[in-house]
């Protein structure tokens, strides 16, 4: 994942060429399992930006499926995501068809718990 100011674009698009640097760095690589000592390779990547990417880990279980808690919400939900270098606060605006960013009540703050 990116912090979300790196990801979007100025105009609010995706930032397709870090978002494929990053993409490429995954592909290019092996890694090494550290359960099992293994290496692997990565298939496919795709990047997401930080704090949203929270929310979809909280919003999806293990299993594939909705967490429960979705039908209780009722409106905004905001993520704090605190990195090593940023802090994400991003605000979700979730619909039962859709999940979007609300990008007037969202920010990238540059401190993070290694700073």
């Amino acid at each position: 994942s990116l912090p979300l100011k790196m990801y979007f674009s100025g105009d609010g698009g995706v930032n397709k060429s870090l978002t494929a640097k990053i993409r490429k760095l995954f592909l290019e690589s092996t890694t090494k399992n550290v359960s099992t000592d293994e290496d692997f390779t990565v298939l496919k990547s795709k990047t997401f930006p930080e704090g949203f990417a929270a929310y979809y880990d909280w919003a999806i279980t293990d299993d594939g499926n909705t967490n429960p808690l979705i039908e209780d919400m009722t409106g905004p939900v905001a993520v704090i995501d605190i990195g090593g270098k940023t802090t994400d606060i991003v605000t979700i605006l979730a619909a039962s068809d859709s999940v979007s960013i609300d990008f007037e009540r969202s920010e990238t703050i540059q401190k993070g718990v290694l700073d």
